[in-house]
């Protein structure tokens, strides 16, 4: 099997194209916000061992493509996204490599990919509900107003 590394954040950057090859995410390919969503659907799951900051993109970008997340018990407790980053719902949460290694042979089932899936799309809906779209609108409508 195979696990793919991607540059990501670089000074505040985001996922910057212009840092693919020589710059300092060195060799890694660096991914578009696009081009991100459209791998992450062909994942299995995606590996994100950040400890101290909020790896929003990488959380964004799991919820939207369905794609189950393997992290750290530390990460979860650090960002309290417990609420979010559910261990065997829609992620796994590791403390070794030895860890790691087997959520990563655990997400190639497919019964266990689905579940996870599902779990991450239960998520989305629960955020992404009527009340969210709802103040959107306001939102969207308050910055037109005061526009013009």
């Amino acid at each position: 099997e195979k696990v793919i590394n991607s540059g990501g954040n670089v000074g505040g950057m985001g996922a910057d194209i212009r840092y693919s090859k020589d710059g300092p995410v060195g060799n890694y390919e660096t991914l578009s916000p696009i081009e991100t969503l459209k791998k992450y659907k062909t994942l299995s799951g995606v590996v994100h061992f950040k400890q101290n900051d909020w790896g929003g993109g990488v959380f964004f970008h799991s919820l939207f493509s369905h794609t189950p997340v393997i992290t750290t018990r530390r990460y979860i407790e650090k960002t309290n996204s417990s609420n979010y980053l559910i261990h065997n719902f829609n992620s796994l949460h590791i403390e070794s490599p030895i860890e790691a290694a087997n959520a990563v042979e655990k997400l190639l089932n497919d019964e266990v990919f689905e579940k996870m899936s599902s779990g991450m799309s239960y998520i989305k809906k629960k955020l992404m509900n009527e009340d969210y779209w709802s103040k959107w609108t306001e939102f969207l409508n308050t910055v037109i107003e005061t526009s013009f």
